[in-house]
């Protein structure tokens, strides 16, 4: 996920220094407000004011989600909370804060919306036992445990050549991504997609992560056209290429998702030694690609839950074994939850999918460990033959890797299209 920050949606520069001069006493709370002065002149800063309560029987989450809604009596505070928007309710789990607002967020303008997470999250974030904030509104989850360093913050003394950036590094088995944050000491005369790349080849900080760019790549050039960055790329990237297709996809993606971190960059396009990127063989390098953080797995997020889903390879036009992330939804089973997301119209770049369009999900019913799949007549749109096969192919594997069921019948209108499904090593990539 990209840094939140005020500069990507208005320039706007957040300032932190002593709001009041008060010293910090036992029992107070650090909250964070906007200056009244500089509000009414630029609405560019952001200042943080030691606050206590007369009643010491509130815990300090208590005192901060007091008074992080009320503008400061003397006059010299705003609170970013405008426009109606309150605090409904709020609950720490696993060390993460999660905030009901009311609907009135929804209708707050870019920066006022993003004025208020920083001065939540700082103000949470600085109590003892939280570490992140995930807000909901209208029922909705908006954001997910986000952090003090998803927030591009600056001081008049802040050092121009530091900064923050965010890197996507593969797991041992090169099944899904992870998140490791790096600052870097950066010059104002190269482009920081740059030191992106730099910092991916020399690898991660933490244990069970590993830099997956091929041995010997050299970046030849990188040039950034409104928000697509072009990155140009010697021959030993497609030379000492992983040979799997979770190796070309974990270095692929891992790139991708790193650059894209960058706020003025959206999409990435690989070149070879200035020629068309080809050489990949069950990734298409020729796509425009963008993030996908359905590859990205936190493991203290107790929301995300793995599952496996399968795509087709635009190159040799196999099914792929893809482990994605997928948000917990209590109201549907891991199968159901799985097949819906196979069947919705995400785009993975590199890939395309064996699904026709407006294939849906009609049933999924489990008997003991066999499961049958109902699908719409979309599955026939081209045929019953080899199109309709792999879509209902990809529908059952995806069933399967869930765990519960160990064979699956696919449907269509109440009778059965394939039956007895198993998974087939044979036709699948892992």
């Amino acid at each position: 996920m990209k840094k939140l920050s005020l500069f990507a949606v208005a320039a706007l520069l957040l300032s932190l220094f002593s709001g009041c001069g008060n010293a910090s006493v036992p029992g107070s709370v650090e909250v964070y407000y906007v200056s009244a002065g500089s509000y009414e002149d630029t609405g560019s800063y952001i200042v943080t004011k030691s606050c206590e309560s007369i009643d010491d029987t509130k815990s300090a989450i208590d005192i901060a989600m007091e008074m992080i809604t009320k503008d400061d009596a003397d006059g010299k505070y705003y609170s970013a909370f405008k426009n109606g928007v309150m605090i409904q309710s709020y609950l720490v789990m696993d060390a993460n804060l999660i905030v009901h607002l009311s609907k009135e967020f929804n209708e707050l303008s870019d920066i006022d919306k993003t004025t208020l997470k920083t001065c939540l999250v700082l103000t949470a974030t600085e109590i003892d036992g939280i570490n992140s904030v995930s807000l909901v509104a209208s029922g909705q989850l908006v954001e997910r445990r986000l952090t003090a360093d998803d927030f591009t913050i600056s001081d008049n003394e802040a050092s121009e050549f530091e900064r923050r950036i965010v890197l996507y590094f593969p797991d041992s088995n090169n099944n899904l991504l992870q998140a490791e944050p790096h600052v870097l000491t950066v010059g104002q005369n190269k482009l920081l997609a740059s030191y992106v790349l730099e910092e991916l080849m020399k690898g991660p900080h933490e244990q069970g992560l590993h830099s997956i760019i091929p041995i010997g790549t050299k970046v030849n050039s990188i040039e950034i056209q409104g928000d697509v960055c072009t990155i140009d790329l010697s021959s030993n990237f497609v030379e000492n290429k992983a040979n799997t297709a979770a190796g070309e996809r974990m270095t692929v993606y891992s790139i991708v998702n790193s650059v894209t971190e960058l706020d003025e960059i959206s999409y990435v396009r690989f070149l070879i030694d200035g020629e068309q990127a080809k050489g990949y063989e069950y990734i298409s390098l020729d796509d425009t690609f963008s993030s996908f953080p359905a590859f990205v797995y936190d493991i203290n997020d107790v929301y995300q839950e793995p599952t496996v889903i399968y795509s087709s390879c635009k190159e040799t036009d196999k099914l792929i074994e893809m482990p994605i992330i997928l948000l917990r939804n209590a109201a549907l089973s891991l199968e159901e939850s799985s097949v819906e997301y196979l069947l919705s119209s995400v785009i993975i770049y590199g890939y395309s999918s064996p699904i026709p369009p407006g294939l849906r999900l009609v049933s999924l019913q489990m008997n003991n460990s066999k499961c049958t799949v109902e699908l719409n007549d979309a599955l026939f749109s081209n045929g019953r033959g080899i199109i309709a096969l792999k879509a209902a192919t990809a529908v059952a594997y995806t069933v399967l890797r869930a765990g519960n069921a160990t064979s699956v019948d696919i449907a269509v209108n109440g009778e059965i299209y394939v039956e007895g499904i198993t998974l087939n090593k044979s036709i699948t990539i892992k």
